[in-house]
């Protein structure tokens, strides 16, 4: 009699015999060796977050995880499962909130950097460098015929 499932140390795959009909069994091979490493890799950068999370809270509450492992009417492959779910949902909302805090301080430093780099905005001076008579000659004289027209508005007064 051969097991439901079991694991192949040559290929490193889960080899599963599903069910098909009436007791025919067809065997399924899942290879991790497969798997693109971008893809566990996004896995992986959720799951460490959350392992330590979740060893934290059971240190600041002793029994929480032993707790877990003694619910009787889960399977070993079940709590392993939960747990690994648990890590992976804190450690997702752990690196979702630190990328979001992140970005809202770099935001801030930004313009504050910005508001003391700059005095002023150009249209809170009262001449605009395009609006200098000096500066539209030289501006001409630089591109010639290639630069536009002054648009220098004029007030009748």
């Amino acid at each position: 009699m051969t097991p439901a499932a079991w694991t192949d140390a040559y290929t490193g795959g889960i080899h599963h015999n599903v069910l098909r009909g009436e007791g025919e069994q067809l065997p399924v091979t899942i290879d991790f060796g497969k798997l693109p490493f971008e893809k566990a890799l996004h896995l992986i950068v959720k799951i460490l977050p959350g392992f330590a999370l979740l060893s934290l809270y059971d240190a600041l509450h002793q029994g929480t995880i032993q707790r877990l492992f003694s619910i009787p009417f889960l399977g070993y492959a079940t709590k392993l499962g939960l747990v690994g779910m648990i890590c992976f949902l804190g450690g997702y909302s752990l690196t979702s909130f630190l990328s979001a805090l992140a970005g809202a301080i770099g935001h801030a430093i930004g313009y504050l950097w910005a508001s003391i780099m700059t005095d002023r905005h150009p249209y809170q001076d009262a001449i605009a460098p395009w609006r200098d008579e000096r500066w539209r000659s030289a501006y001409e004289q630089r591109y010639g015929a290639a630069a536009p027209r002054n648009l220098k508005l004029n007030t009748a007064s």
